[in-house]
């Protein structure tokens, strides 16, 4: 008897817990699962402002290497244009540590992302959507030009913290910067004992050689650094005609910010991109005080980005 009533208790606490959190962040999610090609399960969690209703507009959230989708919610709520839900995608065997590192990599992720997307379009929203905005940070953020460039619903794109570079070109501006400032930059080379550009490159050998999931470098497995290396967003951006937003710290230490320059001078006579390298931040656009500034500032960047571009 106490034991059904202490699990009870605990039911009721969860249950409170989960309904105090939906009604301090005005937004409920509901999760489901599609099945691919491959009959493997992909799992998707559809938020609205508006319970048991769907909106015109669709916010599709996506986050950096790690395995949680709803890593920054509150963030990206924040961010959410009015009458718009917010897709959050779950990477493939997210709760399964051993299967999820030997499936890890951006090129699964793409394919598994696309998938999802096209199925929310066209079996819950049936294709009846007024804006589709594509948002990504880091990993995410890399990989979303080439995500917009193949789906033609995507009507807006935004990046945080995420560059035009390939990994390897990025860590290794990185390592330089470490190598005149070893102070106050790239303070995760030391952790792997890696002070010059040759020990990089021998690094980046083995990695390719060797792009097994069972080894680790920096927290991510052999399998998906590879699939990152030599990874450009670049190319994927030329043919882009929807308002494209970049904004990334201009002290971010994760993702050199000249790999925003180099977009910026690229398409610079191109007038549906925008880009914000903003003084003073880091790769989580915390400022030199410890404030984050992710719903002051950059949220003002955001909105009057979707002014400028009525949504």
């Amino acid at each position: 008897m106490f034991k059904k009533i202490f699990i009870l208790i605990i039911i009721f606490s969860l249950a409170f817990t989960f309904k105090t959190a939906a009604e301090e962040r005005a937004i409920s999610f509901k999760s489901e699962e599609t099945v691919n090609l491959e009959a493997e399960k992909l799992t998707y969690h559809l938020g609205s402002r508006t319970p048991n209703k769907l909106n015109k507009n669709l916010f599709i959230a996506l986050e950096g290497s790690g395995r949680r989708p709803y890593t920054n919610l509150e963030i990206w709520e924040n961010y959410l244009p009015p009458n718009t839900d917010l897709l959050l995608i779950e990477k493939y065997a997210f709760k399964d540590p051993e299967l999820f590192a030997q499936t890890n990599n951006i090129n699964r992720r793409i394919k598994d992302t696309k998938f999802v997307i096209n199925y929310v379009l066209d079996s819950v929203y049936h294709n009846d959507l007024k804006n589709i905005i594509l948002a990504g940070r880091l990993e995410g953020g890399k990989i979303a030009p080439q995500i917009a460039a193949e789906i033609p619903e995507i009507t807006h794109l935004i990046s945080l913290s995420a560059g035009g570079y390939s990994l390897e070109k990025e860590l290794k501006i990185l390592l330089a910067k470490k190598i005149k400032d070893p102070v106050n930059e790239g303070k995760f080379f030391n952790r792997v004992k890696i002070d010059t550009q040759k020990k990089l490159a021998a690094k980046f050998d083995i990695i390719r050689e060797y792009p097994v999931p069972d080894a680790k470098w920096l927290n991510l497995t052999y399998k998906h650094f590879a699939s990152l290396l030599d990874y450009e967003s670049e190319p994927y951006l030329r043919n882009l005609e929807i308002p494209v937003l970049y904004v990334i710290g201009k002290e971010n230490q994760l993702t050199p910010p000249e790999g925003v320059e180099y977009l910026a001078d690229k398409f610079a006579e191109k007038d549906n991109f925008t880009f914000k390298i903003m003084p003073g931040l880091n790769y989580r656009f915390i400022d030199e005080k410890g404030e984050n500034q992710q719903l002051k500032s950059v949220k003002r960047v955001i909105n009057n980005w979707y002014q400028k571009n009525k949504i």
